[in-house]
């Protein structure tokens, strides 16, 4: 028998993933119709592949991640950092779905990897992992403005901190006359202590969270002198 002249041969369903059919259709002197051979298509996998992330890890930089030499159509992306005692960790929900995401003030010091999930049918189902990056300690910026209960700052004039900082974290005080900090004054208030008079005072605010650095100094007022006002 000649393919072409006693029969001819089709396929359906023969392109992704999955059975497909073979159909012999008889021809010339030949006639019927066998459609009852059918094969697997098996599916590709992407075990063994490593995703990768580049990019800026620090607040405000962008880090993509890529899978090389497969088609980005055939997976798509989830974002996590990593949770101490969590061993499934945290998403970041707002970078689901895509290759590439701006790094945010929430995610300072976290670990960040990308997992790539395939999604094509003719890939087996498989979730494969970067090496995970670590985000720079972001630093505090802002101010600090000490005020005074009266002009006249003396023994027991009660100053009070105000703290302006970004990002919005939660801050600790630390109080200091002439350049030394005050045992257990650590809070915004601050009242002034006996022996303080034309001695320079100062507060420092830090980040509570170890996930931040920096620190912020207000300028000095000074015992026995008035505050400017207006």
């Amino acid at each position: 028998l000649v393919k072409g002249t006693d029969y001819d041969v089709a396929y359906t369903n023969n392109t992704n993933a999955g059975t497909a059919t073979v159909t012999v259709t008889g021809m010339g002197n030949y006639t019927g119709t066998n459609s009852t051979c059918t094969f697997e298509i098996a599916k590709d996998s992407l075990a063994g592949l490593t995703p990768t992330v580049t990019g800026s890890a620090e607040v405000g930089g962008v880090l993509t991640a890529k899978l090389a030499n497969v088609n980005s159509s055939e997976y798509s992306w989830k974002w996590y950092y990593k949770v101490d005692g969590d061993p499934d960790h945290a998403e970041i929900t707002a970078a689901a779905g895509q290759a590439s995401f701006e790094v945010t003030s929430e995610l300072s010091n976290k670990e960040i990897y990308a997992e790539a999930v395939a999604k094509d049918i003719n890939y087996a189902d498989v979730t494969l992992s970067s090496e995970p990056v670590t985000v720079a300690k972001q630093a505090i910026t802002g101010t600090v403005v000490v005020t005074a209960s009266t002009s006249e700052i003396a023994e027991g004039t009660k100053l009070e901190a105000d703290a302006k900082i970004s990002p919005n974290v939660a801050v600790t005080y630390q109080w200091s006359v002439d350049g030394t900090a005050v045992e257990g004054e650590t809070g915004s208030g601050f009242t002034v202590p006996a022996d303080s008079a034309d001695k320079s005072i100062t507060v420092t605010v830090t980040p509570v969270s170890e996930d931040y650095t920096g620190s912020i100094t207000s300028a000095a007022v000074v015992a026995g002198k008035t505050m400017l006002t207006g």
